[in-house]
Order: C-alpha cells, then structure tokens, then sequence
C-alpha cells in the first residue's frame, strides 16, 4: 500500500513523493485515512525557516482530520477522528501535572516527527478523537488550532467582567477572540490586515484597531475603558507586538504570549514588578480537544469564515511558494487528501 506524503526537506524545499505505508507499528495504533489537513503559521515558518521547533526533513501537518481504516475497539474502521499531536513521557513533572502539552520529551507529529500531509498515517489510539455526527470534515480540522485558543483562554482565567485585547487577527488570533467571547468578555482586536479586522468584526469583536495608525495603542486603551484590558493575548510572534503587549495591559492583568518567537526580547522587569500584571506562555494545549469539539457542535465558534482557501495534497509545494511569495494570501488554507 501506498501513500503520497509532502516532505520539507530543508527550508525552501518541498516535494511530493510516494512511500509505502509501515506495518502496524504497535498494537495501540491506528491507520487513518487524512481526508483535510490544515496549513498552520508554524508550518509556514518551518518552510522559511524560522519555527524555532522544527526538524528536518520532515512530513509537516497536525492538525489533521480523517477517517480510520484499520480500527480497534477505542477506535473502529469507519469512525471520523481529529489528532492531538502531542507525544509525551508521562513521566516528567509537566505531565505529572496535566500540563503535556510542554513536556520535557515532547515530540510534535508534524514537527519533530512526520505528520499528516499525506493520504495514510499510522497514530496511536489515545492521540485520537471521535468526530460528532453533523461537523464538517473541514471545519474539524481546525480543532487543533481552536484547542490551542482554548488553552490560551484558560492560562489567561478569562471569564466575565474581562477586557481582552487580542493583538494579532490571524487564525489562531481570530479562535481566540471567539473563545474569549464564549466565556463572557468583551473583546478588541489589532491587526495591521483590514481583511481580517473585518473578519474580526463579523466573528465578535466589539473593536477593532489599525494596527498601522499612529496611536493605536492609546487608542486600545481608550476602548478597553478603565486601565486598559484585564487581558492581551499576543498572536503574532514579533518583538514590537511582545512590547507593545506587554505596555498596553492594566495593572493586575495577564499577558498571554502565543506566538511564536525565538529571538531575544528586551523589557524593563520594574513594569512587571510595578504594575504586577502576570507574563504567561501558552504552548499547544492540553485536555481541550473535547471541549473545542464541543464549541464546534454546538455553534459557539465560527470556523467557516477563517477558511479561504483548498488545495490538494499534491499542491502543497506551488501553495507553500506562493504564500512565501505573496501571491497566495491565506486566511486559512486546508490541503485535502
């Protein structure tokens, strides 16, 4: 049997090529049929070369969504599943604690080992979640990215009464805004994209700001009334958004870094001591597959907005160039098998 895969082998250089498909390589595992695979900000990184995670070379692809062909009693032939692609010890204190998602020995389908830019993949079962019945095969593929919201949500304790700004209108910035929404704050979002504050608009977002206008983080503060926000999510993963994240929240307030960044940052520690405000990382995300699923079922987030784009597998080289290029500009594009 076979199977077309997208492999990166370094920065810059993507192809396609079939390989067989593996033996069953443990009793617990699973053969899925990838039927969408979503293309996430870090794999586009991991194309220019600036996903400060990534190996190569490497299938790239994790959030992934398809149907399992060879089954077992967790899992049967037939059933729609989406991946948490998350390998863990179960051994270190993060995951003593719950917290796998930064594990010591974390490995990453898609990142430190192949993932599911391709047509057949073998995973083992508790990587896996049942699909409800009425939930496009689309729309669950971005499960992953909504769990990765959901658990910046939850590091941030955002509830009621909370101001959020979410700096960064992107897909991950966009499932943000709407889980923020879902748990009763109100909420702003920046970006230098009119497209997307548009977007932002239509999903919640009782503000909107230019990013690129002078003063727009006076302006922020102004909307978020008070002290500025309670909450600021930072989803671009730049050394000017981490700064003006980390000047824009109120006193006593949480700033969530989300995007991804590896060069060094500079800050000045007497405005976290003066202002006390807590500086949170949000990395992946942890027991919230079920609940982002359950977001999807019931309506609460919007995800047919956020897709602009479908491509086949075998595109995946042309589109990866073009989005580097710029002459393919996507909200969020899926790759199907």
């Amino acid at each position: 049997m076979k199977t077309r895969c997208v492999v990166l082998d370094r920065p810059g250089r993507m192809r396609v090529e079939e390989r067989d498909v593996p033996e069953r390589p443990s009793e617990g595992s699973v053969l899925v049929k990838v039927e969408a695979v979503g293309i996430c900000g870090s794999d586009i990184h991991a194309y220019n070369g600036t996903q400060p995670f990534q190996t190569y070379p490497r299938i790239l692809g994790h959030e992934i969504c398809g149907t399992v062909v060879e089954g077992n009693d967790r899992h049967p032939a037939g059933e729609r599943v989406v991946v948490e692609p998350l390998l863990r010890c179960g051994k270190c204190y993060p995951c003593s604690i719950g917290r796998y998602n930064c594990c010591v020995n974390l490995r990453v389908i898609g990142v430190h080992e192949d993932g599911g830019m391709r047509d057949l993949l073998w995973l083992p079962s508790e990587l896996l979640y049942r699909v409800p019945r009425g939930i496009r095969v689309d729309e669950a593929a971005l499960c992953e990215p909504l769990a990765v919201a959901s658990h910046a949500n939850t590091r941030a304790k955002v509830g009621e009464g909370d101001v959020v700004a979410v700096i960064g209108a992107g897909p991950i910035g966009l499932l943000i805004l709407q889980v923020s929404r879902a748990l009763g704050a109100q909420v702003l979002v920046s970006d230098i994209d009119a497209e997307r504050l548009k977007v932002a608009s239509t999903l919640g977002a009782e503000h909107t700001v230019d990013a690129s206008s002078p003063g727009h983080l006076e302006e922020m503060r102004t909307l978020a009334g008070r002290d500025g926000p309670t909450v600021v999510f930072e989803a671009v993963g730049s050394d000017e958004t981490i700064a003006e994240a980390v000047g824009l929240v109120s006193p006593a307030g949480r700033v969530v870094l989300v995007g991804l960044y590896g060069s060094p940052v500079e800050f000045t520690p007497i405005e976290i001591i003066r202002r006390e405000f807590d500086l949170l990382g949000s990395r992946n995300s942890s027991g919230m597959f079920p609940h982002a699923l359950s977001l999807i079922e019931t309506g609460k987030v919007q995800l047919g907005p956020l897709i602009t784009h479908r491509f086949d597998l075998e595109e995946a080289p042309r589109v990866f160039e073009g989005i580097r290029r710029g002459t393919i500009r996507p909200l969020k594009a899926l790759l199907l098998a």
